[in-house]
């Protein structure tokens, strides 16, 4: 995992650059606001810690993933990014974060995760919880693509990741955005993304923000 993890930044890089470039935004509005100049973010299945590198300096990290045998390759690429603070390893999957209290963070991230949980709208749930009014939800997903191929690809890929998470079984959406639209955010901006790459999973994306 953490070498294919390597391989996604390679071609996803620039994606995942447009996408957390709000997190600067969000922290100064903060600072300006003289509440924190530290950001709080909580990452669900957060493998071995591929976002980390996209984080603005000064976030404080709470890592959530099922599998406990991340915890070693987390704190190996932490170690990389002096910029960024793990704060806690929890081994737990995104429909219950109990070990985190309401109003917690100022932004969760999910990438590459909603394709794989068993129940997603029970994920969006606690996102919605464990955020500080205002919070942001972070995404970015693979979906299914027009072309047959590419669909069974997506939901092979599906399969792979619920085996590095520990998960038995997956949800049955292709297309988490309909999810997300329902979940109730204040705001919600998404846009679906198709990359020129030979990984076909990674071909058809979806990536975007909501607002609680």
């Amino acid at each position: 995992m953490y070498w294919i993890t390597g391989i996604i930044n390679r071609k996803v890089g620039s994606e995942k650059e447009e996408l957390f470039a709000p997190l600067l935004e969000l922290k100064q509005s903060l600072k300006d606001e003289g509440k924190r100049s530290a950001l709080t973010v909580v990452e669900i299945g957060v493998g071995t810690g591929a976002n980390f590198k996209y984080y603005p300096s000064g976030t404080n990290i709470v890592a959530v993933d099922p599998n406990p045998n991340f915890e070693s390759y987390l704190k190996s690429n932490i170690s990389k990014f002096s910029h960024v603070k793990l704060k806690e390893f929890i081994i737990a999957h995104g429909e219950d974060l109990s070990a985190i209290p309401d109003s917690f963070c100022d932004a969760v991230v999910c990438t590459f995760v909603l394709c794989s949980v068993e129940d997603i709208d029970m994920v969006l749930k606690e996102v919605k919880r464990v955020l500080k009014p205002g919070g942001m939800f972070f995404y970015l997903d693979h979906v299914a693509g027009r072309h047959s191929g590419h669909s069974r690809l997506h939901y092979l890929l599906s399969g792979i990741q619920r085996f590095f998470r520990h998960d038995q079984k997956g949800h049955k959406h292709g297309e988490p955005w309909y999810n997300i639209e329902c979940a109730g955010f204040a705001t919600l901006e998404y846009r679906r993304i198709t990359l020129s790459t030979w990984i076909f999973p990674l071909r058809n994306l979806l990536a975007g923000t909501a607002t609680k």
